[in-house]
């Protein structure tokens, strides 16, 4: 109710802002490079990446420096065959990655990276619509894929982001957050059907040497921190 309200006070200026940063912001292309392939060599491991803009590799010039890269070179210098597809596109929002799965090939997966949720906090989906899609993601998962391990990535510190302008950044950052105690909530209500699913909070640094030149996306130093966070998570 309280956001409700300060965001319908704010409108006119939230509006502007909004356009300005529209009208002024770098639009980067996503990394270039292959979105699956097989890497490593020992017991053979599958990995599935699903996202928005920031598993695509906006931000870096390569998909070797974006954030599925950085993951399929760990797992495999653990001596592990990484089987690895990457399925991500600038401007996905939860509903998109829901019928994204459904192109996927049903097989078991041993590590499935989730980032979603940026472009749902931009576009004001509310807590309980994320609720909803969030579950039904997970269902499809579960069932299409029996996954050993999930990541899922919360919506970073978007308040932080030195692209954004107050009280702009602020209205943003509390979105985030109601949808990020949601996607919490949820998983803690699975009991014994959490096991597999982790959530990786993403309080990464924000400060322009973590960031691409758009200041908005991860950049390679972010990126590679990132996959330190997955790894560590899971």
């Amino acid at each position: 109710m309280q956001l409700a309200l300060t965001t319908a006070l704010l409108a006119p200026v939230l509006l502007w802002q909004g356009r300005r940063v529209r009208r002024t912001a770098l639009e980067l292309p996503e990394a270039a490079g292959p979105r699956e392939g097989i890497q490593g060599e020992g017991s053979p491991m599958r990995l599935l990446v699903l996202g928005d803009s920031a598993a695509a590799g906006v931000g870096v010039q390569a998909q070797e420096e974006a954030v599925t890269g950085r993951l399929v070179e760990a797992l495999a210098a653990q001596q592990r065959q990484v089987q690895w597809q990457l399925v991500a596109r600038s401007g996905d929002r939860l509903l998109h990655l829901i019928k994204a799965l459904e192109r996927v090939p049903a097989q078991p997966q041993d590590l499935i990276v989730i980032s979603v949720g940026i472009n749902n906090v931009l576009k004001g989906t509310p807590p309980e619509r994320w609720r909803q899609g969030l579950e039904e993601l997970m269902k499809a998962i579960d069932e299409r894929h029996t996954p050993q391990r999930v990541a899922l990535c919360g919506i970073p510190r978007i308040q932080d982001f030195p692209l954004l302008p107050h009280p702009l950044a602020w209205v943003l950052g509390v979105r985030a957050q109601r949808l990020n105690r949601v996607t919490q909530q949820v998983l803690a209500s699975r009991g014994a059907n959490r096991s597999a699913w982790r959530y990786i909070d993403m309080a990464l640094p924000l400060s322009p040497e973590h960031l691409a030149h758009d200041g908005f996306h991860p950049n390679a130093l972010s990126c590679r921190l990132w996959c330190e966070r997955i790894l560590a998570g899971v």
